[in-house]
């Protein structure tokens, strides 16, 4: 199945007006969310990029960002490409997941040992 909820909503058939709404409304507000979620995803990556190099334009980042990810999105040939990315990126973020908070308990703890300054 290439779209399950494409599949779902295509399958019910609910004469009644109100539920139709409340599908449209649902797809409506998916829609905002997804659109929100990839504006804060470009502009955090922007942020990121004219903070390690402070020499171009925070615009031009932002375009940048758009123009990178839209060409990436570009050479995706079929869904089951973009499985193997997400299945690549789930691993990633599974050892981020488990090394990021690992990290930061070994550096809170060698700073605490030095007896340097914290921030409490």
């Amino acid at each position: 199945m290439m779209f399950p909820f494409a599949v779902a909503t295509d399958a019910v058939n609910i004469n009644w007006l109100a539920f139709d709404r409340i599908t449209v409304f649902f797809l409506l507000c998916s829609i905002t969310f997804l659109m929100l979620f990839l504006t804060m995803a470009i502009f955090t990556t922007a942020k990121i990029l004219n903070h390690y190099i402070p020499s171009i334009h925070f615009q031009y980042s932002i375009v940048t960002t758009v123009i990178l990810t839209f060409i990436f999105c570009i050479f995706i040939p079929n869904w089951s490409e973009l499985e193997e990315i997400f299945r690549w990126s789930s691993l990633w973020n599974l050892y981020v997941f488990f090394t990021t908070p690992l990290l930061l308990l070994f550096l809170g703890l060698r700073t605490k040992k030095k007896g340097e300054k914290s921030f409490d």
